[in-house]
């Protein structure tokens, strides 16, 4: 927690410096996901009829955010602070069971965009970057034919990601399909209300009980369009 909150003040400090440049741009970011998750876990029916695959990592979300940039020294790259959110949701449903899952989170962090040169009335270029990220008011909710598993929630926590993608660029608007690995776990508080079927207590039990550690780490497949407003100073 004390590197957490190292990091969110160094991000802070220079978040402030570069706003302070006159060459300092900013505007706004719309972003939307389709995620994939790298860990998933089987439940089946108490008949063995019909099985789901349920994740935090998985589904789809979308997010708006802002950011400020600036040219380098060099006039070779630009440097690009960001702070997005991002809500997200996953549902899987097979015969009589049914999954659902959503969360927010905080993206924020910094990329590098390098300009690669222009192809008719569009310049090109690619982007690349990681930060931190921060997972709160997650909630999941299970149910087999009529029992109703109720509802559990998530323990808020952070962790990292990374981005890498293409830019497609008219005048002040970007257009960036992008791949973002990110890497997180939520510690989950156990069901509220509900009620437990006897014959499929054996693979609810371990969320109920509480205290179980879930992964939303997979990766993202997104399209950002991001416009630009002005110059900090204008």
């Amino acid at each position: 927690m004390k590197k957490l909150l190292f990091l969110t003040i160094l991000y802070t400090f220079s978040f402030i410096h570069l706003y302070s440049q006159n060459s300092a741009k900013y505007g706004y970011i719309l972003r939307a996901n389709l995620a994939r998750a790298s860990q998933y876990t089987e439940f089946a029916s108490a008949d063995g009829k019909d099985s789901v695959r349920i994740s935090p990592g998985g589904g789809a979300g979308g997010e708006v955010g802002l950011f400020l940039s600036k040219l380098s020294k060099k006039e070779k790259y630009y440097y690009e602070f960001y702070t997005n959110l991002e809500y997200h949701f996953h549902y899987a449903h097979s015969g009589y069971l049914s999954y659902s899952f959503n969360r927010k989170t905080i993206f924020t962090g910094m990329n590098f965009k390098v300009y690669m040169g222009t192809v008719f009335v569009a310049k090109f270029g690619v982007t690349f970057g990681g930060g931190l990220n921060y997972s709160f008011l997650g909630t999941m909710k299970m149910a087999e034919n009529k029992y109703e598993y109720g509802e559990a929630t998530f323990k808020p926590n952070y962790g990292y990601h990374f981005d890498l993608g293409f830019i497609i660029i008219r005048k002040s608007c970007q257009l960036i399909p992008s791949l973002r690995f990110r890497d997180a776990n939520f510690d989950i508080n156990k069901f509220t209300g509900g009620q437990a079927n006897p014959t499929y207590a054996a693979n609810v039990n371990k969320f109920r009980d509480g205290n179980q550690e879930i992964s939303m780490s997979g990766f993202d497949l997104s399209i950002t369009f991001r416009k630009t407003i002005r110059n900090s100073k204008d």
